[in-house]
């Protein structure tokens, strides 16, 4: 069984995905972990998304690995859990997120994973692509001074890129929402047989109301 969420950027959707594959005993997936990890392939590279060409960009993406090892996201062998939630990846996925081939990637790892398992998989184009046929889809958003808020606190809390303000936070959150629902090729978008949920409660609120809609409680 799959259950896929898709989101906005800090809506809660990650944080909830995780408690639901636990309650549930399925895996857990976060599609942006995977975006970001190419992210940080990328940025590391000589490429960006100004100059690159497929080709260079194709014959650097066979040749990662990217692995997902519990909480740990590993990128040709290296812990990269930390540095996927620097505030610098934050404002790059999205722009680098555009790309068909980034999007390939993605898709191809989220498969392998998905084969032999039970899943809870969330991001931002998971029910609409990646899993158009999974068994129940659901969309979290809520507002956005909330989930700027959200954000610069989980910045503060890791001790990264603290000078950074909330206003700014928040411009970031509204860019990155722009440019997810704009882009050509796949854009977040609310998929007519996805179910809406607001995620502004605590977790463990929000994770009760996807368990109610399933009839798992």
């Amino acid at each position: 069984m799959v259950i896929a969420i898709d989101g906005t950027v800090a809506s809660g959707k990650g944080t909830v995905a995780k408690l639901l594959a636990k309650k549930l005993n399925f895996h857990y997936l976060d599609t942006g972990s995977i975006y970001r990890a190419i992210t940080v392939l990328l940025l590391n590279s000589s490429l960006t998304d100004k100059n690159w060409q497929d080709k260079e960009v194709k014959k650097l993406l066979d040749s990662a690995k990217i692995e997902i090892k519990a909480d740990k996201i590993l990128l040709n062998g290296k812990d990269i859990t930390e540095r996927i939630r620097d505030n610098e990846i934050s404002c790059s996925v999205a722009v680098f997120g555009r790309s068909v081939l980034v999007q390939d990637k993605v898709h191809e790892i989220q498969h392998q994973f998905a084969q032999n398992n039970d899943l809870v998989v969330e991001g931002r184009e998971t029910t609409s692509v990646a899993f158009p046929n999974a068994q129940y889809k659901f969309y979290m958003d809520c507002d956005v001074d909330l989930r700027a808020k959200r954000r610069y606190n989980d910045l503060m809390r890791t001790a990264k890129d603290s000078n950074v303000t909330l206003e700014e936070v928040k411009k970031q959150i509204e860019e990155r929402d722009f440019l997810d629902k704009t882009r050509k090729i796949s854009p977040l978008v609310m998929v007519k047989d996805a179910i809406y949920i607001d995620g502004a409660g605590s977790p463990e609120e929000v994770a009760a109301k996807i368990l109610d809609k399933i009839g798992a409680v």
